[in-house]
């Protein structure tokens, strides 16, 4: 996780800078992990709003799936 709100632009090149990438959730068992995950983070960063990017973007007023398979 990263406490700081980015774009999904953002998030992707700082994830890349790390050597790693935005993760990608494929089943209802991603989705209950990242619940926990930010459950967790709420307790270490009560500030946090738990908001999350789920793979959504906007191109010149076009909605695309960062995952199109």
């Amino acid at each position: 996780f990263v406490y700081e709100v980015k774009s999904w632009t953002e998030a992707q090149r700082h994830c890349r800078e790390k050597f790693t990438d935005l993760a990608i959730v494929e089943d209802m068992e991603d989705v209950d992990a990242l619940i926990r995950l930010a459950d967790l983070s709420q307790m270490v960063y009560p500030s946090y709003s738990q908001r999350a990017w789920i793979g959504l973007y906007d191109t010149k007023n076009i909605w695309m799936w960062s995952l199109a398979d």
